[in-house]
């Protein structure tokens, strides 16, 4: 067996990703990762008894170059004699639709086409080519954007589809360089496509790996892919950890829900009874609930994980209303709203219940410029590249902001009890109803005031109030967003 076979072999069997005899589907996209992945499993499919098919997605972005993709993928498959299952879709308009980047949407459809190609052909395991130079990037990329620990753990080496809980996607690249892969196939006579976009510096994704990983490797850390795939390890371990707590937490309400473990009960000590969870007691304090006791970290997760459940669309600001505001019915969508209680149960509010509801509006920022009224306040925006002479001189009703930090939409909504922001000049976020208050809003008018957030749930600008620290234009800032506001009164 050649080395590398062996070498991925072994890392199949460590990490378990596929058992003998499986059926699995290989994604291949034409590019080298994706073909050595394929022909690399096809060389070891024989000896372990896998069932290998192929699958390719158009993302019909490229024009003929990408039907030029899809038509080399079919006769590699044909050559080797393995079925293959194409699909295509519409990054762009569904990018548009849904306010999001076309990266995002490649991904989604990408993800999409997968799923439903596994499910079709009774399938369990999607293969995909993703190495270590994939996982770091995606690391800075997510850093970049916000993330939690989970996400900063990156990519597993096998987890369910985001879009099929039955279908798992294993990575049997993941410890392996681009360069390492790109050996194997040079060094086997392999041919690939090679995608023209990898190149352009339009994407996020390819600034990081063409400007931002050799800026750092070359002045900060050598060894930056080694440094931040350990720092993932640790993290994903820490994350997995979290999430362990929290769903013995729920777990425990669930067994109990009115929480009246006897205070003088030792915890159970049988084998197989979930080895000694802890009474409600052990983590009650005197003063406040259980709930309250817990680290920071696993309440977020707590009320993550129900929210998720009920399928309710989450982000930073939700969690953090729902933490601070404990009994506030929060909207999280037209005629939907949810609360917790003192345990950290996530309540759906009873349609009808009379509370304050603001309204809420998704702005999408993938065109040059746009318009949108909002509650009696018409917002127009434009963003451009940055011009040599910094920004322009500030006006009434306008501000700026760095375009690339505000992503492909926002939302525009009123303020709730819990909402915290960071104006320019604040060290650190603060209650927003803690910021009125000193500029003397009246709470009436605070209801009345439009904020904006960002698609990660960050409040970037509140109407009144100083821009946001997170959007403001920095000196390396590449592209502007001019945001002009004005009430349908003036």
């Amino acid at each position: 067996m050649k080395p590398f076979a062996g070498q991925l072999l072994d890392a199949i069997r460590r990490h378990q990703l596929l058992e003998p005899n499986e059926r699995v589907l290989v994604a291949v996209s034409g590019g080298c990762d994706s073909v050595v992945l394929l022909r690399s499993l096809h060389a070891l499919a024989e000896g372990e008894g896998w069932r290998l098919e192929v699958a390719h997605f158009n993302h019909c972005l490229r024009g003929v170059e990408s039907d030029a993709d899809e038509a080399w993928v079919k006769a590699l498959a044909a050559s080797l004699s393995l079925p293959c299952h194409v699909g295509r879709g519409d990054p762009r308009a569904f990018a548009e639709a849904e306010g999001i980047s076309i990266e995002m949407a490649a991904r989604a459809l990408r993800h999409q086409f997968l799923a439903e190609a596994a499910r079709e052909q009774g399938i369990g395991k999607v293969a995909l080519g993703h190495h270590a130079d994939d996982q770091v990037e995606t690391f800075l990329l997510r850093l970049l954007r916000g993330t939690s620990g989970e996400g900063a753990g990156g990519m597993h080496w096998s987890a369910v589809s985001p879009v099929a809980s039955g279908i798992r996607l294993v990575r049997p690249l993941l410890d392996c360089s681009r360069q390492a892969v790109t050996q194997v196939a040079r060094a086997a006579g392999w041919t690939w496509r090679e995608d023209s976009t990898n190149s352009s510096r339009d994407a996020l994704r390819n600034r990081i790996r063409h400007e931002l990983v050799p800026l750092l490797q070359a002045n900060y850390q050598p060894a930056l892919r080694e440094v931040i795939r350990r720092f993932m390890d640790v993290t994903a371990a820490e994350a997995e950890c979290v999430a362990h707590t929290a769903r013995d937490w729920l777990d425990l309400l669930s067994e109990d829900p009115r929480g009246t473990f006897d205070p003088t009960s030792p915890p159970s000590t049988d084998v197989g009874s979930s080895a000694a969870r802890p009474t409600f007691s052990e983590v009650r304090k005197e003063e406040g609930t259980a709930f309250d006791a817990l680290p920071l970290a696993v309440k977020r997760q707590v009320l993550l994980r129900q929210l998720r459940k009920l399928g309710v669309a989450t982000d930073f600001g939700l969690v953090e209303r729902l933490l601070e505001a404990g009994g506030v019915k929060t909207e999280v969508a037209p005629g939907r709203r949810v609360w917790r209680d003192e345990r950290g149960l996530v309540h759906e509010a009873a349609v009808g219940e009379s509370a304050f509801r603001p309204d809420r509006l998704t702005v999408g920022l993938g065109e040059s410029s746009g318009e949108v009224d909002f509650a009696r306040l018409r917002i127009q925006w434009d963003s451009f590249d940055a011009p040599a002479g910094g920004v322009p001189a500030p006006a009434r009703g306008v501000e700026w902001f760095d375009a690339e930090a505000l992503g492909g939409r926002v939302t525009l909504r009123h303020w709730q009890a819990g909402d915290r922001f960071q104006p320019i000049g604040l060290p650190s976020p603060a209650k927003l109803q803690d910021l009125f208050v000193n500029a003397r809003v009246s709470r009436p008018e605070r209801h009345a005031r439009i904020i904006a957030e960002t698609g990660q749930g960050t409040v970037f600008w509140v109407e009144g109030l100083r821009i946001g620290e997170v959007a403001k234009v920095r000196p390396g800032s590449r592209r502007l967003l001019r945001w002009a506001f004005r009430r349908a009164s003036e």
